[in-house]
């Protein structure tokens, strides 16, 4: 007697291995996609952030009037951020010429979330200057451009 048993069928084993594989793909395929959602969220926060940031320095930068930049100020930003921030002005060797330490603060009650960032960067503003400083300043320069030798 013969017996013929044509196995076209998947067997337990093989069906269980292929589930683990196709369970691992999901996996990682899900945590893939979790990151790229976590940094589309990252980099329109850090936009959003240097928006802000944009936002203070222009604000500081079109004073004229040193005393106010010194005072610092508060602003809402469109999107209803409440923006806040404070400078250090420090005098250089050269006139008209100014350190500038800037102190941004950012609190967005909608979202509830906050930062606060400080940066330093040199400004030109001749609108800063006191006449006497600054000519001071320019007859050191002079003094030091007159002893220079010119080979």
């Amino acid at each position: 007697m013969r017996i013929t048993n044509p196995s076209r069928a998947f067997t337990i084993l093989e069906v269980l291995v292929s589930l683990a594989i196709f369970y691992l793909a999901a996996i990682a395929l899900g945590a893939g996609y979790a990151n790229i959602l976590q940094n589309i969220r990252s980099a329109k926060a850090l936009q959003e952030e240097s928006g802000d940031l944009r936002t203070i320095r222009a604000l500081l930068l079109a004073e004229p009037d040193r005393k106010k930049v010194e005072q610092g100020g508060d602003v809402v930003s469109g999107d209803g951020k409440h923006l806040h921030w404070e400078a250090t002005i420090a005098d250089t060797r050269v006139g008209d010429l100014f350190g500038v330490t800037l102190v941004s603060e950012c609190i967005d009650n909608f979202s509830n979330t906050s930062w606060k960032r400080s940066e330093s960067f040199m400004v030109l503003r001749p609108s800063w200057s006191e006449g006497v400083v600054r000519d001071k300043l320019r007859a050191e320069a002079k003094a030091r451009l007159e002893n220079v030798q010119v080979p």
